[in-house]
């Protein structure tokens, strides 16, 4: 969804206009391609799933004990690579915040990048260096045992395309606190959870209260949520569908054009 420099937005209107077909994984990202030069009749939205065997339904009380975690304790997850666009600050922020009221409040981030030790350093001078814990890169299964022990997901990005991190939650029955980009709005609605403008640390203190406050049910996120029940499976088999069907249509045709999928 980002693109920087002239250049390279000429070469994204350049490769769009001449791809065969052009596929996203949000209606926002495919919005935008039309917007760069694809023509409407050669898109399609393929929306991402998430693996079923991993991410489901848990046990919170279980996965409290594997993890070491209290039951009083209010825990957000965020989970993502560690770099400005995730918005990280801001969840920091709302969590120094949030402290007086959740007296126990963990904010847990899981995933690595260069921002790491400077958040940290910004969780200590916020006084949170306690309520904050990075565990660096995480295994998918850890993740699904980390979503299982939490209270709410949150992920308070700037840009995002349809992010896989929000449907796992969802599919292990968690709410999710995010913001208003990219395709987020396509997945998570007020029976799932609580959407924020970026870069708004009033608006997102407000939702996460809100939703730590609220009692949840997990069978019903899973119930209603969007592209649970889609599996990595899925979505491989309708790709390669509609690669098979552009593929066909272009040896029927005279024209020799590369195939930019």
């Amino acid at each position: 969804r980002r693109i920087s420099g002239v250049f390279t937005e000429r070469a994204v209107r350049q490769t769009l206009r001449h791809a065969d077909f052009v596929l996203g994984v949000s209606q926002d990202l495919v919005s935008r391609a039309e917007q760069l030069g694809a023509h409407p009749c050669r898109t399609r939205v393929v929306p991402t799933g998430c693996d079923a065997k991993a991410f489901f339904p848990r046990d919170r009380s279980a996965a409290r004990r594997t993890l070491g975690l209290t039951e009083r304790a209010s825990v957000i997850l965020f989970t993502g690579r560690l770099v400005p666009l995730k918005g990280v600050p801001e969840l920091i922020e709302a969590v120094s915040r949030l402290q007086g009221q959740f007296p126990e409040l963990l904010l847990v981030c899981a995933g690595d990048g260069p921002m790491r030790a400077e958040w940290k350093r910004l969780a200590e001078e916020k006084n949170v260096g306690k309520a904050v814990r990075f565990l660096g890169d995480v295994k998918p299964v850890e993740v699904a045992l980390w979503l299982g022990a939490c209270d709410l997901f949150c992920l308070p990005s700037h840009s995002e395309g349809s992010p896989i991190s929000i449907m796992e939650a969802l599919a292990c029955g968690r709410p999710v606190v995010a913001t208003t980009v990219g395709g987020i709005p396509d997945l998570v609605d007020e029976r799932l959870g609580l959407l924020v403008p970026p870069k708004d640390p009033d608006r997102l203190t407000a939702a996460l209260s809100a939703c730590l406050n609220r009692e949840w049910d997990a069978s019903a996120i899973v119930e209603n949520s969007i592209g649970v029940r889609r599996s990595l499976q899925d979505i491989a088999r309708e790709t390669v569908a509609l690669c098979e069907e552009v593929l066909v249509k272009r040896k029927s045709s005279r024209t020799s054009r590369p195939i930019q999928v």
